[in-house]
């Protein structure tokens, strides 16, 4: 899934002044060279612009700002400034303002690049960006595989691919099986994509030209097929390595707050079906610090959403030796793509009720039952079929090492 922002710190002496009331500065740029366009920073702007799925193509200041923070896995050191199509200059003191510019362009004035040195911060470390060409590479050392495995298969490369991988060399994928092959080596897996890359979706075919555009497609695939306008995931995500230390305090995207007290009211808020919740107010984040339980009774205490993206990656890569799902939703079938269960199934429900489900539609239909219960395990045995061979499976400690395994 997606990349979250530290505290922003400090102040960057620039050229422009601000008044008291925070009035930008409008100026004419000196150096001519800085009039020229650079298409990596357009891109990335209009990437900011068109990607909130909440009012595609017509986002609020809320909503690009969200980006802003979400999407980058670094902060600015306000203030900054940019550089418009007719060479006029404008600084931003905050991250507000920065969206409002973003929701504010026209096809006649449009931001064509920054204004050079800026400073960014990631993880306590500031890094100067000289040119365009930096900006691009910080954006792009934005891991975007490191979540690939935790969002929704709603489109297709065109291959073939070309991956970064975490040793630094670029393998190139010729079709899917290449692709899901990278993942299997715990000591040398894909950190991003090379861009440009090229996919399809629903018949067309689209460009991802930086790891932005990338991050936000993968956020959009999650939204536009659940219904879920959260940057939070869901219970069944990490419900197999960790439980939540119930009450937890969830935050909307306008400051408002909700308590939610077991994973039951925590899933219906993410999936924006409780309390008549609409896609405009919807959840963004927790009120840290919250605490998490493993299996093995392991407690962690998180500070932001880095830090527990950062766990779900752990436990993924080294599960906890108690094993333990109860309670963990089972996933989408969508989320076990190299394998297809033998259905009939019956499921079972945290509350000790059972369903026969007859296909992978049926399934995901009935994994929530009412009053939103989860379908938290199958009655065994159970066979799937992969690449042609049929395997039973006993428990669901068995099933869901097969579900990993996908991806």
């Amino acid at each position: 899934m997606k990349k979250f922002s530290l505290i922003l710190i400090a102040i960057l002496s620039i050229t422009a002044l601000f008044t008291t009331s925070c009035k930008k500065e409008i100026e004419n740029i000196e150096n001519p060279k800085q009039v020229q366009e650079s298409a990596s920073v357009k891109s990335i702007i209009n990437s900011l612009r068109s990607g909130p799925s909440q009012s595609a193509g017509n986002p609020s200041q809320s909503q690009v700002s969200y980006a802003i923070d979400q999407f980058f896995c670094f902060d600015y050191v306000y203030p900054i400034s940019v550089v418009y199509n007719d060479g006029s200059v404008e600084s931003f003191a905050d991250i507000n303002e920065f969206a409002l510019a973003i929701i504010d362009e026209t096809q006649s004035h449009y931001i064509i690049d920054f204004v050079y040195p800026f400073d960014i911060t990631q993880n306590g470390t500031v890094t100067t960006i000289n040119n365009d060409t930096d900006f691009a590479n910080a954006v792009n050392s934005c891991q975007t595989l490191e979540n690939f495995a935790l969002s929704m298969n709603c489109f297709e490369f065109v291959y073939p691919v070309d991956v970064e991988m975490s040793d630094g060399s670029i393998v190139t994928a010729n079709d899917q099986q290449e692709f899901e092959a990278l993942f299997t080596s715990q000591s040398v897996y894909p950190v991003d994509m090379v861009y440009p890359f090229d996919y399809t979706e629903n018949g067309n075919t689209h460009t991802v030209t930086n790891a932005l555009d990338f991050q936000i497609l993968l956020d959009n695939c999650v939204g536009g097929n659940w219904v879920y306008h959260s940057d939070l995931p869901p219970f069944w995500v990490f419900g197999a390595f960790f439980n939540l230390d119930y009450p937890v305090t969830l935050v909307y995207n306008d400051g408002t707050t909700i308590v939610v007290n077991n994973e039951t009211e925590y899933d219906a808020i993410i999936y924006n079906d409780f309390n008549n919740s609409t896609p405009n107010h919807y959840i963004v984040d927790f009120q840290y610090d919250i605490t998490v339980t493993d299996t093995n009774g392991v407690t962690t205490t998180i500070h932001n959403l880095q830090e527990l993206y950062d766990l779900i990656n752990y436990y993924y890569n080294n599960p906890p030796s108690g094993g333990g799902n109860q309670g963990a939703t089972l996933p989408y079938s969508s989320e076990f793509p190299c394998f297809n269960i033998n259905y009939p199934v019956t499921i079972v429900y945290s509350d000790g009720s059972t369903l026969s489900v007859t296909s992978n539609a049926d399934y995901d239909q009935h994994l929530y039952g009412p009053q939103n219960i989860g379908a938290v395990d199958f009655q065994y045995p159970i066979t799937i079929t992969q690449n042609g061979n049929t395997i039973t499976i006993n428990d669901r400690t068995e099933f869901d090492s097969y579900v990993s395994g996908c991806n």
